[in-house]
């Protein structure tokens, strides 16, 4: 595979953050009829792991994990990783 093949395979790699089973699915779907490899992980736990074998470009994420907001501590715990382009999305009514 040459780079530039590189680069366009690995742009199309999004990671959903989300702890709602439909979300993540409904994006999926969408994502992957678009073209995009589309990892999904659901809790604080795992995401280190499944960003390291995903190596995405992209992540989309909900602010209010677990009815708190892990979504801001996923930011953190993926900070160093400066190749990801994090989107945080909220389903609350609450500022």
């Amino acid at each position: 595979m040459s780079p530039v093949e590189g680069s366009i395979a690995r742009a199309n790699r999004l990671l959903v953050l989300d702890d709602d089973p439909f979300i993540p699915r409904w994006i999926r779907k969408v994502a992957e009829h678009e073209g995009y490899d589309v990892s999904i992980c659901t809790d604080l736990t795992t995401i280190r792991a499944v960003h390291r074998s995903a190596r995405p470009t992209l992540i989309l994420m909900d602010l209010t994990l677990g009815g708190g907001y892990q979504g801001l501590e996923a930011l953190r715990l993926l900070s160093a990783e400066r190749s990801t382009t994090p989107i945080i999305l909220t389903g609350s009514a609450e500022p």
